[in-house]
C-alpha cells in the first residue's frame, strides 16, 4: 500500500519522495505486534480471533524470550493510542503500525473504528494512502 501510493504521489507531484523505514530489526516486529495488541483492545477487550492473529504473527517471528515476555505483558496492559504514535517512525513504519492494527482488530466494533480512524489521525497518514491500505488489506482477508 504505502510503494503504490508512494509511487501515485510522485506522478502527481514530482516530488521527493519520503524515505522508507530502516527498521528490519526485532524492535519493528515488537512495534507490529504492539500495535496488533493495542487495537485489538480498542473495544476493552482482546476477543479469541484476535488473539489468534496476535500469537499466529508472533508465532512467525523468531522473537527472544524477554521479547515475547513483554508482549504477553502487553497483552494485559496495552499501549495507549498517545504511546504507541510515539514510538511510531513516520514513512513506511507508520503504514505498517496501521495496517498491523488493522488486521489485528474486529472492525465490526464502533469503538475500535474510531480507534482506527485517531490512529491514522494521529500517524498523519493521508485519506488515500488509508483507503489504499484497507483495499489491500481487505484483499488479503
Amino acid at each position: 500500500a504505502w510503494q503504490t501510493w508512494q509511487a501515485q504521489q510522485q506522478a502527481a507531484a514530482a516530488g521527493a519522495p519520503m524515505q522508507p523505514a530502516a527498521l528490519l530489526e526485532p524492535a519493528h516486529d515488537l512495534l507490529l505486534i504492539r500495535a496488533m495488541i493495542a487495537a485489538a483492545y480498542a473495544d476493552g477487550h482482546i476477543d479469541a480471533t484476535e488473539q489468534t492473529r496476535i500469537f499466529d504473527r508472533v508465532d512467525s517471528m523468531n522473537l527472544a524470550p524477554d521479547d515475547k515476555a513483554l508482549l504477553f505483558d502487553e497483552l494485559r496492559r496495552p499501549l495507549g493510542l498517545r504511546e504507541l504514535t510515539e514510538l511510531t517512525p513516520p514513512g513506511e513504519t507508520a503504514v505498517e503500525v496501521y495496517a498491523a492494527a488493522l488486521v489485528a482488530a474486529d472492525r465490526s466494533q464502533p469503538a475500535t473504528k474510531r480507534y482506527l480512524a485517531e490512529l491514522a489521525s494521529r500517524l498523519q497518514l493521508p485519506d488515500g494512502l488509508v483507503a489504499q491500505i484497507h483495499a489491500e488489506t481487505d484483499g488479503q482477508a
